[in-house]
């Protein structure tokens, strides 16, 4: 059931300026100042992936509340031949499209977004995706990240990512370039050197390629880490100085994060600190634009938050957040850097959202599981008077 944004009180966020980051995979920031906050609408797009092979998901947009982080469905119906059980969505930052890796199809879908939540379909193109387990349970390994500069899509699964080209409209082809080797385990990478550099996790170390003009993935570097260990996820800090690289050290059982400085996309040979979290390994993460690093854990609904040190990258905790959940596998800031917001895949059908005051400290949260069925990477656009709001 579609519903008016108008309904959901967004009144009351913005005075002077709103912040609009990129989320997963961006190292940079937008600003928009003085911008009412009746004329901003948030939405968030949720991939609701089912939870057996026989159970068709759909595409889930919500408008977000900009006071307090709660949602209300706006758009829950959208499915289609190429739509059934979606692993993850990502954002075009510069034109009002998003992408869908749908495990159930074997696809890549573009689609467009509208000022009212509305969806349409543009293109699908193969691309690989996760395998249904022997339990019938969807996994929840899955890349699907975006070129800042809004020129390519990369997607697949680990151990093998698959470049593809986008029009100007947003539409997919294939590259035709090598599927790259992303090793094991990982679920989500970043850019730095303005675009220049991709890092991914890659078992147990941080690969970076260069990108090419063509946006071809090339030179592989590898920047170890100990035997044993797990990298899930790799983001880069707001200024490009630092980069943090979440996992697991030993068999998924004691989380790490690792903490590299990063010059002109180059990693430093070893990390410069160390983060451990025992009995907690961890998902995805996200970056403040103020430098704040939260990270969320796979086995409990704790986000883990943290100072950062642009020129070391050294974080320092700032506080832990644990609510009514089953865990907090992919954790992203919200454009306006106002909240946290946490998805917990298979075991729990809720997404939270986690309020942020103005040091980026946790101070209390929201949950909500309204038309959800095993949620997993998800995304936001926004709109401002009715126009799509570009990220960079």
């Amino acid at each position: 059931m579609k519903k008016n944004l108008s309904n959901l009180c967004l009144a009351g966020l913005i005075a002077l300026a709103a912040v609009v980051a990129t989320g997963c995979g961006s190292d940079d920031a937008d600003f928009i100042n003085n911008v009412p906050s009746t004329n901003l609408s948030e939405y968030v797009i949720i991939p609701n992936a089912g939870v057996a092979a026989n159970v068709q998901g759909a595409l889930v947009i919500k408008g977000v509340n900009t006071v307090d982080g709660t949602s209300s469905i706006v758009n829950n119906t959208f499915a289609s031949a190429n739509t059934a059980n979606p692993v993850a969505v990502r954002s075009h930052p510069k034109i009002n499209v998003f992408y869908a890796l749908n495990q159930g199809t074997g696809q890549l879908t573009s689609y467009s977004v509208g000022s009212n939540g509305a969806i349409a379909e543009l293109n699908s193109v193969a691309c690989p995706v996760p395998a249904v387990a022997a339990s019938n349970a969807l996994v929840d390994s899955a890349y699907l990240i975006v070129h800042p500069a809004g020129g390519a899509v990369y997607a697949g699964i680990p151990g093998l990512l698959r470049q593809f080209n986008v029009a100007s409209d947003g539409r997919l082809t294939a590259s035709g370039f090598p599927d790259v080797n992303v090793g094991a385990g990982g679920w989500d990478g970043d850019f730095s050197h303005g675009g220049g550099q991709l890092h991914v996790p890659f078992g147990s170390a941080v690969r970076t390629y260069t990108v090419a003009s063509t946006y071809q993935l090339t030179s592989p570097v590898d920047s170890a880490l100990p035997a044993g260990s797990v990298v899930t996820d790799v983001d880069v800090r707001v200024g490009q100085a630092s980069l943090f690289a979440a996992g697991a050290a030993n068999a998924d059982a004691d989380g790490r994060i690792w903490s590299f400085s990063v010059a002109d996309g180059v990693l430093s040979a070893a990390p410069t600190s160390v983060v451990s979290l025992t009995g907690s390994p961890l998902g995805t993460g996200d970056i403040h634009p103020n430098g704040q690093y939260y990270v969320g854990a796979r086995n409990t609904n704790s986000v883990f938050a943290f100072t950062s040190d642009n020129e070391t990258g050294t974080l320092t905790g700032i506080g832990t957040s644990l609510i009514t959940g089953a865990n907090a596998i992919f954790t992203q800031v919200d454009p306006l850097a106002a909240f946290v917001v946490s998805t917990q895949g298979t075991g729990n059908n809720n997404i939270d959202a986690r309020s942020l005051d103005q040091n980026g400290i946790i101070t209390g949260s929201t949950s909500d599981n309204q038309g959800l069925n095993v949620p997993k990477s998800f995304d936001f656009v926004q709109f401002i008077n009715g126009g799509y709001v570009t990220r960079t």
